[in-house]
């Protein structure tokens, strides 16, 4: 389980916890004072996603978890992710909240395996995030993702970036939507960059924005021309601050000028 917080739970043929596991400092403090060895898979899986509501890692802002089973046994793998996926649904609901649920499931995989231990993140989100690199997705410049820079990012912002650009990953069940309220949006990010450059909506051309990452922060891209220049601003999706800018001659504006 995956949110920011990562948990791994084993458990036997009969689904009883025989191992739970924190796999970073936020999983410890979800797992702080819990006993799950021998628990009913269900119970277990209720009480964890309780213990990250109760410490403020799932909210009505932040609310995407990601669910991976790793079985040999394909269909009991299916069949489990589906189960998991709805019950946390149904949890969450219960709590007031609307959640965003990933699912997945995947076997043993030595390349996955080393990729979470040295990016210190958990087999699962290894996994969904070689099914983003997979699809090519690129940022507002061109570039291809990496694997380090999406690795940095919480489940809930990675699922925000992958809906922002219309990705659909193969294998991978998604159920709600990650909540982009803790973001300033798209309109706000053009007005900052607009007054940032002393230029009017009106006098704006060729607008672009998009939603990017870099070092495990989210921000947005705002391009656009006016007049003689063009602008370029990386703006900070959360708190709005511009954390770059750069402003250059249109080209295509000197070439109109010098035939007219």
């Amino acid at each position: 389980f995956d949110v920011n917080p990562s948990v791994e739970i084993k458990t036997n043929a009969q689904e009883k916890i025989i191992e739970a596991n924190a796999l970073n400092d936020d999983g410890k403090k979800i797992l702080e004072g819990m006993d799950l060895e021998k628990v009913d898979l269900d119970v277990g899986v209720n009480a964890i996603v309780g213990s990250m509501l109760k410490n403020g890692y799932i909210t009505e802002i932040q609310n995407s978890i990601l669910v991976s089973v790793k079985n040999d046994d394909e269909q009991k793998a299916k069949d489990l992710e589906t189960r998991l996926s709805n019950e946390i649904n149904e949890y969450l609901n219960s709590q007031n909240i609307q959640g965003a649920v990933l699912a997945q499931m995947y076997g043993d995989d030595d390349a996955i395996e080393k990729l979470a231990y040295e990016n210190n993140i958990s087999e699962g989100k290894a996994n969904l995030i070689n099914k983003v690199l997979a699809t090519g997705l690129k940022d507002a410049k061109g570039n291809a993702y990496t694997f380090e820079n999406l690795s940095k990012l919480s489940i809930n912002e990675l699922n925000v970036l992958l809906n922002s650009k219309n990705v659909e990953l193969a294998e991978v069940s998604s159920t709600g939507n990650s909540n982009k309220s803790a973001y300033i949006g798209e309109e706000k990010a053009k007005e900052i960059a607009f007054k940032k450059a002393g230029v009017s909506s009106k006098n704006a051309k060729n607008v672009q924005v998009e939603l990017d990452s870099e070092n495990g922060v989210l921000y947005y891209e705002v391009d656009f021309d006016a007049g003689k220049n063009e602008y370029e601003y990386e703006i900070n999706a959360t708190d709005g601050k511009i954390i770059t800018s750069s402003v250059e001659r249109n080209d295509d504006y000197n070439k109109k000028s010098n035939t007219s």
